[in-house]
């Protein structure tokens, strides 16, 4: 929705003449995306936490987990959508919500097959998890905001 409101009231020129750095608007974007995920993740624990919805408790790792590949996912979502536009993001889009179908069954296989791999981590201890799963989050949102940065330097307004 940002990027969309971004395209109207030539949000573009207000983008490049804005008093932040380029960087700064794209961490704001994982700003935006990390509050929300905390708020819905402290609703679905105290949502948890009421006997009559049966929503089913959360640990730790499983939001570290989730968090990390929301982020891995807008991690790519953001440079993409400064590159290429929001509209030639959204037929990328698309044509990866046509192709998903036909790809899930491979990839199952593939998660099924690595099975092993998948065991270990969930069996990693929190000391080894929450550290490495920090880092990696860090890692992607300076990757991704550097390439933001990068791709809002070179735009021509």
């Amino acid at each position: 929705m940002i990027s969309l409101e971004e395209i109207k009231s030539k949000g573009k020129v207000y983008l490049h003449t804005t008093p932040m750095t380029h960087g700064f608007i794209g961490l704001s974007k994982f700003v935006v995306i990390t509050v929300s995920f905390l708020m819905i993740t402290i609703v679905y624990i105290i949502l948890s936490k009421i006997d009559i919805t049966k929503v089913g408790s959360i640990g730790l790792k499983d939001i570290l987990f989730t968090y990390t590949l929301i982020n891995l996912f807008f991690s790519i979502y953001i440079p993409l959508t400064y590159k290429l536009g929001y509209t030639k993001l959204q037929l990328v889009s698309a044509g990866l919500i046509i192709i998903t179908p036909f790809v899930v069954g491979t990839i199952s296989d593939v998660l099924t097959s690595n099975g092993d791999i998948l065991m270990k981590l969930i069996d990693t201890s929190n000391v080894i998890f929450v550290p490495s799963a920090i880092l990696l989050i860090t890692i992607m949102i300076s990757i991704s905001v550097k390439a933001t940065s990068l791709i809002l330097n070179k735009k021509e307004y």
